[in-house]
């Protein structure tokens, strides 16, 4: 890798984590707020029609923003029609949902989401104009513009939301924060991205990007049904109050979880396309990947999970407490998902979207069917049950990695194998000490047990000189001395 290239890497991670802890933390902090002044079911509400909303997304994107990225040097012939064709799908998909909406409404037995689908919807449209600017910027690793851009987006979207929900307009302040975030992102891609599209559709470029592109979007298509079937499942099984519930714990769990994969996929991927013919080195860079996302993902999920419960009355109030199982057991699930982007993101990045899409495929089948059999025995159940996936899943992903990398499967799991242990060792005991200061006020739990926690995690990794622990140190110092 050239000097440059660490360069932009280095500060593409950099910026991406300022992107999604920045407007991750904007959203956190709406969020707290929204759920002060909205009803469990308000959220139940949006909830029930966020997988119509999402699986719509990735259809209109088809795969050809990833194509776009992987492509050595994709020519302005190749944006315009990829614009085009984003813009085509976006309108007929939204066709589809307007005249399905009614339906919808009949099957979740609430007739308000009818015309809540019909007018969120529209943001799909809004969305599409600019997936090929924000695809060109992170194409070039411009991640600092694309990071202000999101942020400042996401802000002006959570003012207005906020400001609805004070006044009381109760479902619709999430729909309208929603379409103000998509609307300024928009115009400000639009104003700050140069790229203009060519007068011209070519059945070529579609044809050579669709080769790989389709396989990515089916792949797409069978995660985000698996991810969003959930909240689906809940609010047809169960209640809307119940998915209210449910959506908040994961919107809790997500913001970490979330933040931490996006960053990894947006660097990650184009970097292991630019040396995917370098089968040594890139199996360095992946096993180090390794290392320093389970050491970091491990830690901050199980120190959520011991501090859950002070966590979502501070913030939530107690009418939130029934959360809070719901979040600790999807902590537990979501420790895996950056190790599981770490591999995906290699099979995407050497052109190999036919493993992909294999693998996307046959785990979500898997998942949806152990999903399907756990909600006889209520909505506990079901919850580990995506546990079980989640870690499945990986050892899948460990699988098909060993066949593209002289990475063997017992090599990945020894490097991921001592952190487990530590931060299950970790809850167990930070959880009892919660036992005993139970009678101490939220706030100070909270401090205490996270001083605690950090401690002694910090020091375990220090005497056990654990891989992800140096790995990330030397990472930062070398960035400072540049930096110096």
């Amino acid at each position: 890798m050239s000097e440059s290239l660490k360069q932009k890497t280095i500060s593409g991670i950099i910026w991406s984590g300022v992107q999604k802890f920045g407007s991750l933390a904007v959203s956190f902090l709406a969020n707290i707020v929204l759920a002060r002044l909205l009803s469990p079911e308000d959220f139940g509400c949006i909830g029930m029609l966020y997988i119509f909303i999402v699986v719509s997304q990735t259809f209109i994107d088809g795969g050809f923003g990833a194509a776009l990225v992987q492509k050595k040097n994709p020519s302005e012939e190749d944006y315009s029609t990829i614009f085009y064709w984003n813009i085509i799908a976006a309108v007929l998909i939204y066709g589809v949902l307007y005249l399905s909406a009614p339906a919808i409404a009949a099957f979740y037995r609430i007739p308000l989401l009818c015309d809540v689908l019909r007018i969120q919807g529209l943001s799909l449209i809004i969305s599409s104009t600019y997936i090929v600017q924000a695809n060109r910027l992170i194409k070039q690793l411009k991640f600092r513009l694309y990071s202000l851009v999101t942020i400042v987006a996401v802000l002006v979207g959570t003012v207005v939301g906020i400001s609805l929900a004070y006044y009381g307009w109760g479902v619709w302040s999430l729909v309208v924060k929603e379409m103000g975030t998509v609307l300024v992102t928009g115009i400000l891609l639009w104003v700050l991205c140069h790229w203009r599209p060519l007068l011209k559709f070519s059945i070529t470029s579609f044809k050579s990007l669709f080769n790989y592109g389709f396989m990515i979007l089916l792949a797409s298509f069978v995660n985000r049904l698996y991810e969003n079937v959930q909240g689906l499942i809940i609010g047809r099984a169960f209640s809307a109050k119940d998915l209210g519930y449910y959506t908040q714990a994961k919107k809790l769990e997500e913001i970490p979880v979330t933040a931490f994969s996006d960053m990894i996929t947006q660097v990650t991927f184009p970097v292991y396309a630019s040396i995917a013919d370098q089968k040594e080195y890139l199996k360095t860079i992946v096993q180090k990947n390794v290392k320093v996302v389970n050491y970091i993902s491990f830690g901050i999920m199980s120190l959520l999970i011991v501090i859950a419960k002070p966590v979502f009355v501070i913030l939530f109030t107690d009418k939130w407490i029934d959360s809070v199982p719901l979040f600790q057991i999807l902590c537990i699930a979501g420790m895996s998902i950056p190790l599981n982007n770490v591999s995906t993101q290699l099979f995407k990045g050497i052109g190999r979207s036919d493993i992909f899409f294999v693998l996307q495929f046959v785990k979500r089948l898997i998942g949806l069917g152990v999903i399907l059999f756990s909600i006889q025995w209520g909505l506990m159940a079901m919850m580990w049950a995506i546990v079980v996936n989640n870690y499945l899943f990986y050892l899948m992903n460990c699988y098909y990695t060993s066949k593209v990398l002289d990475y063997t499967v017992k090599e990945q799991i020894r490097d991921i194998l001592p952190n487990l242990l530590i931060v299950s060792f970790l809850i167990v005991l930070i959880g009892s000490v919660n036992r005993w200061i139970y009678i101490l006020n939220d706030i100070w739990q909270i401090v205490i047990l996270a001083i605690l926690y950090i401690c002694i995690y910090w020091s375990i990794s220090k005497i056990l000189k654990l891989d992800g622990l140096v790995i990330l140190m030397q990472s930062i110092q070398k960035t400072n001395k540049k930096q110096c």
